[in-house]
């Protein structure tokens, strides 16, 4: 979208850059504790630019294969954020195009990732809630090629 999200301000920015900015660490597990890992993440919310930068990793076996290192860079101008606080936001990662949308409640968010060039999965779903600076409680599910899913749990946190 072309011009200034105008229900992203600056201060708005200023404000979640001083909230979500900086490094994250998250314990992930599927439900059935067969597997676990950690997900870290570095997040630069840029006022002046009006952009968020993310650039995290993966340890652990969430697919069969490693998930590679994983870094994007979203225009806060270049997505939609209804006047109701609803937003969609898609780009692409070296996972597969992505969106994130809101989820019907502050804070609320829906990953979706189709996953491209994995022989193990398909789909990378995630609910949660970022309505706190303190922890980002996360819920996911793992499609596979032939339909059949894994749950788990991602709690991210700070530091």
């Amino acid at each position: 979208m072309p011009g200034i999200n105008v229900n992203v301000t600056d201060a708005i920015l200023a404000d979640d850059a001083q909230s979500y900015g900086g490094s994250w660490t998250a314990a992930w597990s599927f439900d059935d504790q067969s597997a676990s890992g950690t997900i870290t993440a570095d997040v630069v919310i840029d006022v002046p630019s009006r952009s968020i930068t993310s650039s995290g990793s993966v340890t652990g076996p969430l697919f069969a294969d490693p998930v590679p290192p994983i870094s994007t860079t979203v225009s806060v101008d270049s997505y939609i954020y209804d006047d109701d606080g609803n937003f969609r936001i898609d780009y692409p990662t070296v996972l597969g195009p992505t969106a994130v949308t809101s989820d019907g409640g502050f804070g609320k968010f829906k990953l979706h990732v189709d996953l491209v060039g994995r022989a193990d999965a398909v789909a990378f779903d995630a609910a949660g809630v970022a309505n706190r600076p303190s922890l980002i409680p996360i819920t996911f599910t793992i499609t596979a090629a032939d339909g059949t899913t894994r749950t788990g749990t991602i709690q991210g946190k700070p530091g």
